[in-house]
């Protein structure tokens, strides 16, 4: 029996599936880049053993420019040679392909976009494919559970086919008074079926000054 193919810490599985959650702000992006940035170089990342890969990022709110300022930032921030951690990244936006996982309502996969990311990740040493946001991928409202659950289906599709672990960045909803959403997957906006089909659920919460 094999071991689970972890490919960052308890973050990222192979062929399987994390999503991220959290409110407009909390830099979901920027984690998404900072994560690409020490895969580049097989560099552990706040203490998650980290292997090395090639990563593909389709980011449907920033174009290429802003993507790239983000990841020069980082590797600015990190001392990393941005030249070295740029190779080994594929930024996507929506200019180049409105991705959409999904066609109609209710949803039916999207045969030439899904066929589009598996082919993008098809270098060998690619094992991490991200996905943002989660609202722009489907055809239909998220809020219906078999339709999430489909849409869920189709993310897990790729993953497999693509031999990649997948992270989707999601919305959470807007917190309620003051009480806090670090750790509760149920904050994710829509139905609860985008969070029990995923294997792992992470969420970003800005610091607090208990925290």
């Amino acid at each position: 029996i094999p071991a689970r193919d972890w490919r960052m810490g308890r973050l990222l599985l192979r062929e399987l599936v994390t999503i991220v959650t959290a409110p407009g702000g909390a830099s979901k992006s920027t984690l998404v880049l900072t994560i690409a940035a020490h895969k580049a170089l097989g560099r552990d990342f706040a203490g998650f053993p980290t292997k090395k890969g090639k990563s593909v990022i389709y980011n449907a709110e920033d174009d290429l420019l802003e993507q790239s300022r983000r990841l020069n930032a980082i590797c600015s921030f990190y001392s990393f040679d941005f030249e070295e951690v740029a190779s080994q990244i594929y930024l996507i936006d929506r200019n180049a392909i409105n991705l959409k996982l999904t066609e109609n309502s209710p949803p039916v996969l999207h045969g030439s976009h899904v066929n589009f990311l598996i082919q993008a990740c098809a270098d060998p040493e690619c094992d991490f494919l991200a996905l943002d946001p989660m609202v722009s991928l489907i055809s239909s409202g998220e809020d219906d559970n078999q339709t999430m659950d489909y849409v869920m289906d189709v993310v897990k599709i790729v993953a497999r086919e693509a031999k990649v672990a997948v992270m989707v960045v999601d919305h959470s909803k807007k917190p309620q008074g003051s009480a806090s959403q670090a750790g509760d997957m149920s904050s994710m906006r829509g139905a609860s079926a985008k969070a029990y089909a995923a294997r792992i659920v992470l969420t970003l919460t800005t610091a607090s000054e208990a925290d």
